[in-house]
């Protein structure tokens, strides 16, 4: 699944019983966990050799990664041209939900969605389900589709060059999309895009992945460059030890636009600031918005789902009286 800057975050739909279970596993269950079985030694040196290790690794985790939680911190800001009075800064704490689910036969899918709990330190105030994170930035997609940028399946819509690794340096795999022409016809990343990959030599795992994506739509009918990066951390869950992200940086700088000349809003369509206001549109304010969000990833747990058949009751059988 391609990644996207979604400008209205999913909500998880479903109010499900959960259970936090931490788990520390062993040292040597940790560097079992980092070699997929049935691996092939992997040659730094060979492209091909690399991608299929990387391919192992996804496998791996999509047929392993155990539902979870975790707790997710944003920091998003907002400033329209070089007008700072246009600045504004949103902090929301909300827990993060990736679920394993699937029709029967069909693939597992795995299911991203956000609680915002908390936005400026203040509760969500209404249906929480429904608040929605500060920015158009909120990236979508990362946990389950973020290692296919770098991976056999997507020559179909990439290039790649390798740089071997130095002195224990990371291994470099740098990317950039393809000619439209040269697209295999199931290419599922149509937009111009290009990046690295850092890989550690020492697990063969991804711990860096960063992406510029020109004229990509900010919002509608906003356009302009998106930058995000994601950096990934070993985390422990159900015995085995997973590649998740831990913090992941987004900018988007729209393009310069005439929007009030041709009928279009000057500002963006959505912008949730702490007085729930947007900035006044002024000639300042016609200026390119520019977007920021850092998000940090922590406290990782499993998501289990809890279900009890509570015993049947007679419906003639007489109750106890209120008390008085």
């Amino acid at each position: 699944m391609p990644l996207r800057a979604h400008p209205r975050a999913p909500a998880f739909l479903a109010a499900i019983a959960v259970v936090c279970l931490a788990f520390t596993p062993s040292p040597s269950a940790v560097a079992q966990s980092d070699a997929p079985p049935h691996t092939e030694p992997t040659d730094p040196t060979n492209l091909d050799s690399i991608l299929q290790r990387l391919d192992a690794n996804l496998r791996d985790y999509e047929t392993g990664v155990p539902s979870f939680f975790s707790k997710e911190h944003a920091l998003s800001e907002l400033q329209l041209g070089s007008d700072t009075s246009t600045y504004r800064r949103t902090v929301s704490d909300s827990t993060f939900r990736v679920l394993r689910a699937s029709d029967p036969g069909q693939p597992v899918q795995l299911q991203e969605s956000r609680i915002v709990n908390t936005i400026d330190g203040k509760p969500t105030t209404g249906d929480a389900d429904t608040a929605q994170l500060d920015s158009p930035l909120a990236v979508f997609g990362v946990f389950s589709g973020a290692l296919k940028l770098v991976s056999t399946s997507s020559r179909a819509c990439f290039q790649y060059r390798l740089h071997p690794p130095k002195n224990n340096a990371p291994i470099v795999i740098d990317f950039s999309s393809l000619p439209a022409k040269d697209r295999a016809p199931g290419c599922q990343y149509t937009e111009k895009t290009s990046g690295k990959a850092l890989i550690d030599p020492a697990s063969m795992r991804v711990v860096h992945i960063e992406t510029r994506t020109a004229g990509h739509e900010i919002l509608p009918g906003l356009h302009g460059d998106w930058d995000w990066s994601i950096d990934y951390a070993r985390v422990a869950l159900n015995g085995k030890t997973f590649w998740l992200p831990s913090t992941i940086r987004s900018t988007a700088i729209a393009e310069p636009s005439n929007a009030a000349d041709d009928g279009a809003p000057t500002t963006p369509g959505r912008i949730t600031t702490a007085s729930n206001k947007p900035p006044a549109t002024t000639m300042a304010s016609k200026a390119a918005p520019t977007y920021h969000l850092l998000e940090t990833f922590t406290a990782y747990h499993l998501l289990t789902v809890e279900s009890r058949i509570l015993p049947a009751t007679d419906p003639a059988a007489p109750t106890a009286p209120p008390r008085p």
